[in-house]
């Protein structure tokens, strides 16, 4: 008898604790200290779960928004995520923990998706296949190809419909006719809902239960157009798509059919973001394939000057592509490498002059201080960033 194949468990706690603040926030922000408070959470919101799904009159609980937490991305922009109150997080967490198996295997019907959600070590929930692993796919997958579609989905979160989530699931019309909430897409669209003051536009930016939800959408978007076109060749990330075809025009009518079905589940092509593209063309950015042959000798001044080149090219490559995690890359090289102590201090001023150009990387840097702390004693030069980015 074939053995089968069960998805890893998932449960509240990890989506409470290692999945419940958005990525962005820096790793000694975190909920990890909710994992003792989750059991009391629970034994709270079953009984007036039952009460909500039974209609019972004068039911709930309290109506609550989800925090805004504004995080810096790149030079002035901010990128805002959300922090949703925890005893409605905790409900929808509870749904999505109990019901994990089916969700899992829904999303892995999708052809072309490369961001299938699966249980973590450092969150909650990742994405199956790296960032560093896509290029790789799509390679494979461009094989015999002449031309490339590449577009994704304007606004993606903050546009989702909470109910296309059991028209995802169900079917609209299965959705609609139920109105004891016996579907599953029917009560995450109703705890959706409870996360953000009852709201139907757009689901919370950072949660993992969203990265899920997101992923729910867009397996379905993959499988209604795979229905269309018969023959799919690409890859999927979240929102991104990298689809190819033969000719020209097999592209526009791919381009048609990914409008056709994202308007059924009311959401958008981003038209500015896409282009059809000949093929051959570069897999990366020409400034990954650089940086990423760079070594960080583990020697005193030859290691020195090797930071100092990584960081002089990736300082130059960031003016050319300032849409790109440039620098943010360059951290992490320094991450793997084996500083030495007498480089530490070039090795910080590098780090910093980085992070005031491209402040995303703070997680990172936070990493990266927790890995020499042996080599600090003090935050004046963390402080001294602040004031400067303060000051701009």
């Amino acid at each position: 008898m074939p053995s089968v194949n069960i998805p890893p468990l998932l449960s509240v706690e990890d989506l409470m604790t290692r999945g419940y603040f958005p990525d962005r926030v820096i790793p000694p922000v975190n909920s990890l200290a909710l994992a003792v408070a989750v059991p009391d959470m629970l034994s709270y919101i079953e009984p007036k779960v039952l009460d909500i799904l039974n209609k019972v009159k004068g039911a709930g609980v309290p109506r609550s928004r989800c925090v805004t937490h504004s995080v810096p991305k790149r030079k002035h922009l901010r990128r805002s995520l959300s922090i949703p109150n925890p005893l409605h997080q905790c409900i929808l967490s509870d749904e999505i923990a109990k019901n994990w198996q089916m969700l899992q295997a829904f999303c892995s019907k999708s052809p072309i998706s490369l961001s299938v959600p699966k249980p973590s070590v450092d969150r909650a929930l990742e994405a199956t296949n790296g960032l560093n692993e896509q290029p790789l796919y799509r390679a494979q997958r461009s094989v015999g190809a002449r031309y490339l579609l590449k577009t994704d989905i304007a606004r993606y979160y903050p546009s989702i419909y909470t109910h296309s989530v059991p028209w995802a699931l169900h079917s609209k019309s299965a959705a609609r006719s139920d109105k004891k909430f016996n579907l599953l897409g029917n009560r995450l669209d109703l705890w959706l809902r409870e996360t953000q003051d009852k709201q139907t536009g757009g689901i919370p930016i950072g949660p993992d239960t969203s990265f899920l939800i997101g992923e729910v959408l867009g397996t379905v978007l993959d499988l209604q157009l795979e229905t269309r076109l018969h023959s799919l060749r690409g890859t999927r990330s979240i929102d991104d798509y990298y689809l190819y075809f033969s000719t020209v025009s097999e592209a526009e009518k791919g381009l048609a059919a990914l409008h056709e079905v994202s308007r059924e589940f009311d959401l958008e092509i981003n038209d500015p973001k896409t282009e059809v593209v000949q093929l051959p063309e570069r897999l990366e950015p020409p400034w990954k394939g650089e940086l990423r042959t760079l070594t960080i000798r583990d020697t005193g001044q030859p290691q020195a000057t090797d930071l100092l080149t990584l960081f002089d090219r990736a300082f130059e490559y960031a003016k050319n592509f300032p849409a790109d995690s440039v620098l943010t890359y360059a951290a992490k090289q320094t991450l793997s490498a084996d500083i030495k102590d007498e480089n530490w201090s070039f090795c910080e001023a590098l780090l910093l002059k980085a992070a005031l150009g491209e402040p995303s990387m703070l997680p990172v840097l936070a990493d990266i201080y927790d890995k020499y702390a042996a080599y600090h004693f003090g935050i004046c030069k963390v402080a001294q960033l602040h004031d400067n980015r303060e000051s701009l």
